[in-house]
């Protein structure tokens, strides 16, 4: 058994670990696989393959907080990270299978930086003016060569640096289920909705309702099998681009994953 979480000990032992016993026991082999694919890896092949590791990179550190969160009984901040963990995921296979598409990927921190340094302009004036003047020079000229790249047949920025929205893209990369899984529930609970607040709700009483106040179960399973399941293709992800199994292989980390989720409505992998 791995050590307990220190915020909510007797959660850990009486709910967080017995619930979730089989996920808990598998858990740290697709990190270890993961750790050996990016970190622990030689030179990569081609140089998106730099940048679709880093998005894998990515994937496993926000699988191993939505362990932490969950471990806690805090399932629903989880879930928000869980949308994070999935782009991740959806974009690292997106860029395998489109390569072409990396460079507007990077060039897209660009548009990101002069946003960033148009807000500190206007409302962090003073701050502004500290800032190297040839840092937010080459900035500004970078931004003028890559806007064009991104601009719409109505001359209006594109949302992202895909022409293809995260739905189009997690069709493409056969995260579609997941997609709309995690879309759902984690865009209600950022977006506050009405929907987000009624996921809050544990029981319902003859006082009225009960909230989801941590720790709880709520949707802990949700979020720990979708982190999982995204960390499980970033794995596949980085295998399909050395050609090379991982160790623990993919197999073995595929069948962890049944192993984990076998009696609840997880996507196939």
């Amino acid at each position: 058994m791995i050590p307990p979480p220190l915020s909510h000990p007797e959660f850990w032992e009486k709910q967080g670990y017995p619930t979730f016993e089989r996920f808990w026991q598998v858990c740290n082999r697709v990190l270890e696989a993961l750790n050996r694919l990016t970190l622990n890896a030689g030179k990569p092949k081609e140089k998106h393959h730099i940048l679709i590791r880093y998005l894998c990179i990515s994937t496993g550190i926000s699988y191993a907080d939505v362990g932490l969160l969950v471990g806690n009984g805090c399932g629903l901040s989880a879930m928000k990270i869980v949308r994070t963990t999935l782009e991740a995921a959806v974009n690292a296979e997106y860029l395998r299978l489109e390569p072409a598409e990396h460079r507007q990927f990077l060039d897209w921190s660009f548009i990101e930086q002069h946003r960033k340094l148009e807000y500190m302009r206007k409302h962090m004036p003073t701050d502004y003016t500290r800032l190297d003047p040839e840092m937010v020079a080459n900035t500004e000229k970078r931004y003028k060569v890559v806007r064009p790249k991104f601009l719409q047949p109505n001359k209006k920025l594109q949302q992202s640096w895909c022409q293809r929205s995260l739905r189009e893209r997690a069709e493409k990369t056969k995260f579609e289920e997941m997609y709309s899984i995690v879309y759902m529930l984690s865009s209600e609970l950022s977006h506050v909705s009405f929907g987000g607040l009624a996921q809050h709700v544990e029981s319902f009483e003859e006082e009225g309702t009960q909230p989801a106040i941590p720790p709880s179960l709520t949707r802990c399973a949700e979020a720990l099998n979708s982190a999982h399941y995204c960390a499980l293709r970033a794995v596949g992800t980085l295998v399909s681009i050395n050609d090379a199994d991982s160790t623990p292989s993919l197999a073995a980390l595929k069948s962890d994953y049944d192993y984990a989720w076998s009696d609840s409505n997880a996507p196939s992998v």
